[in-house]
Parts: C-alpha cells; structure tokens; sequence
C-alpha cells in the first residue's frame, strides 16, 4: 500500500511539474508576443529564440518572421529563415507549413518543389489553415483558377493522389475526390468521388463535407438543400471561405433559402478578406439592391463581421499577422 501511494505521489508531482513547465512557456511566449506588438523586436526575438530552442513550433516560425524581415536589430538572413520555418513546419505548425509550402512553390530561395507544397499545404488544410487550402485546389485547378506553377492536366498523375489516399493523406482525398466529381483529366464518377469525400470526412476533414454537399447540389434527385445550407453555415464559422461564398451567391441566386441577413453578414466577412486575398466579389451590384430592400442595420451587421474576424483568427503568433489569411 506504501508503494501505491508513494507511485501515486511521483506521478502526482511529474503531472504538477509538466503542466507547470507548460504555463511558464505559454507566459513567456504572451511576454514576447506583447513585445512585439509594442516594436521591441530585440528583446522579443530573445525569448522567441530561447523558446524555440525548446522546441516550441510557434517561436520557431516568430523567430524565422523576425529573421524574414530583420525586424530591429539588423539580422536580416533568408538562410535562417528558411530553417526555422522548416523546423516548425516537420513540428506540425500549420502556419509554418503555409509559409514553407509557399517557399517550396516559389523556388527562389529553394529549388522549386510543387509535390512538397502540395504536400504541407495539404496538411496545413487538414489543421483548419483555409489559405494552405485555397493555395492547394489553386495549384490543381480545382474550384479556384489555376496558380501560374500549378499541376495541369498533363504533369499530374492522378494514381499519386489516389495512393496517397489509399495511406490516409486526407487532403489527397479531397484533391482526388474534386478530380472525379469535376471530370478533370479523368472519366467524371460522382459515386466515386463522394466516396473519396466521405472518406476525408471521416478522418476529421470537415471541408470534405462542403464540398460533398456542393457535388449533391449538382443532383437535384438527390440535394439536399437545408443539409447543405447547415455544412455551408458550419464551415463558414470555422472560416471556410468557399462555405462563405457558396452561402453568399447562392442564397443571392435563390437556389438555397438563406435569410438575407446572413447573406449580408457573410458578404461582409468576405469582402474584408477578399481585399488582402486579392479576391474581388463579384456580385457586388445584388448586395447593393439587398442591403436596400431588406431594412436591415447594415452598420451593425458590418460591425459583427469586424468582430467576428478579430475572434476567428486561428491560433498563432502576432508576428504573421497577416499571413494567416
């Protein structure tokens, strides 16, 4: 009973201490951010680095930031950059994977690799990073116009992605999925691109499930449209811009029943987006004519959708404000 009680005891205290070692991080980590925010990048970069040494992934990318811009203290060095956001990538930090996909896709600093950024942008997407997603579908094309270094239909091999599907990449799912439900390169199969979709959503993938719903929609046998207006809503809140555009046009277009309040707040949540994304909205005329007939407090609506993007920002560090989006 006295061993019992004294293994209880050393587990008690190693709990005590790991979580405790984890406040002290996150306090240092708030102590750097609010340093940077106040543009003493010297003594932040301190603590970002002695944090990163550690191996806090979010420290790594602040450091490769301050390094990236040579933020204060003239230690401008793309080399170290580069190899911080690599280290915070392979720790699963989605912003740094977004920010070293991008550098794989533009090979200047590296040697241009297409299949690498695919890669950690897919699995920036799969963490609920919706820029690494839209940089992804860009790159093949899919839903938003081809990137200019993108896989066309004749340097893609579609068995790659229907492998990597098969070892549980969920992302490759997806991508494989929009490649039978759009006929790209491949005979169009909606049946099987459904599956390819529920397979992604099964794993966690909730963005799958937008885009099953939009494949449904296609069907008017077998839409259903409240279902797709509840994934659509879901998404959105999780900062989805497809879900907020679908939401948006297609509730302007009548084609689902979306109240024109939230036709309006999501516009607004968009176009605020739409202008770092360089994603002009194209249905600006329609929203003028609802904002007139529909008698709603336009100002408010506006001022929920600030807030609503103050408080939707996903996790990450000050010092990329901005590359989220």
């Amino acid at each position: 009973m006295k061993k019992m009680h004294y293994s209880l005891l050393v587990i008690g205290l190693l709990v005590v201490a790991v979580v405790g070692s984890f406040m002290i991080v996150d306090r240092d980590f708030e102590r750097a951010e609010n340093m940077y925010l106040r543009g003493e990048y010297v003594d932040a970069f301190k603590i970002y680095q002695n944090l990163a040494n550690r191996g806090d992934a979010r420290a790594m990318l602040a450091v490769s930031r301050i390094y990236e811009q040579g933020l204060g203290q003239n230690i401008y060095d793309l080399n170290k950059a580069f190899a911080w956001t690599e280290r915070a990538a392979f720790a699963s930090n989605a912003h740094a994977q977004h920010r070293y996909g991008q550098w794989l896709y533009e090979g200047d600093l590296v040697k241009e690799n297409l299949t690498g950024a695919e890669a950690v942008w897919g699995r920036a997407a799969v963490s609920n990073l919706d820029v690494a997603l839209n940089k992804l579908l860009a790159l093949h094309g899919l839903y938003w116009p081809q990137s200019s270094k993108g896989f066309w239909i004749d340097n893609i091999s579609l068995d790659r992605l229907s492998t990597y599907s098969d070892e549980g990449e969920l992302w490759a799912s997806l991508l494989y999925g929009l490649y039978l439900e759009t006929g790209k390169g491949v005979e169009r199969n909606r049946e099987q691109a459904i599956l390819q979709f529920d397979r992604a959503i099964a794993g966690g993938m909730y963005q799958a499930e937008v885009f099953k719903q939009l494949a449904l929609l296609d069907d008017s046998a077998i839409a259903e449209p409240k279902a797709a207006i509840d994934v659509f809503k879901s998404a959105s809140d999780k900062g989805m811009r497809i879900a907020q555009r679908e939401l948006i046009l297609r509730g302007l277009k009548g084609d689902l029943d979306v109240s024109a309040q939230d036709i309006l707040f999501w516009h607004y949540v968009y176009q605020r987006f739409s202008a770092e994304a360089e994603d002009t909205p194209t249905w600006i005329a329609e929203i003028e004519a609802l904002e007139t007939q529909s008698n709603l407090d336009v100002a408010d609506l506006k001022k929920q959708a600030l807030n609503w993007q103050k408080t939707a920002q996903p996790e990450g560090t000050v010092a990329l404000r901005g590359m989220w989006r």
